[in-house]
């Protein structure tokens, strides 16, 4: 347990998580109360983000089996490479998020953050066996707790933010 590769894998679990059960807890939210926007008008336009999300899980894995069987990158340089651009380009596409104030805008936006948490998820989510061949399903197991636990408390964490974030801007705006 002292690891840092299996610490790596937990955290990138933890933060992968965090990401998709905030946009899946908290963009249902966020278009009703935020955008003004019905999510039964929105007919299924609201399901584009996760399917997305499905292909582009199913592209992280040919683009990593393909840099690896070609020899373009090593294993750990292309577990590396795909999970930094992915979960960059996630952080940002989470951080520009409330810059759109379309319903297509935001539907655009968390699907870029999907898309790339997915491509992220080629470079942690296999590497359990990389790093553990004979411990792999007990490493996957701490792992997916971390992911669990994201779940757990980063739903209710972030309601608390915004709640406060509510509150400072309400006694703000009366000063």
């Amino acid at each position: 347990m002292f690891s840092l590769p299996v610490w790596a894998i937990v955290v990138n679990n933890f933060t992968f998580h965090y990401a998709l059960y905030l946009l899946m807890n908290w963009l249902p939210t966020y278009f009703e109360l935020g955008l003004q926007v019905s999510l039964q008008g929105m007919d299924s336009s609201k399901m584009v983000p996760y399917l997305n999300m499905f292909v582009f899980s199913i592209v992280g894995g040919f683009i990593a089996d393909y840099l690896i069987t070609k020899r373009i990158l090593s294993v750990t340089r292309t577990r590396k490479f795909l999970n930094t651009v992915g979960f960059l380009v996630a952080s940002a596409a989470l951080m520009a998020l409330p810059q759109f104030r379309t319903s297509n805008g935001v539907i655009l936006c968390s699907s870029v953050a999907l898309w790339f948490l997915a491509l992220g998820r080629a470079g942690f989510a296999v590497n359990h066996m990389d790093i553990a061949p004979r411990y792999t399903g007990i490493v996957m197991g701490v792992s997916n707790t971390a992911g669990t636990l994201a779940g757990i408390i980063g739903v209710d964490l972030t309601g608390k933010l915004l709640e406060a974030s509510k509150l400072v801007y309400s006694d703000l705006s009366h000063q």
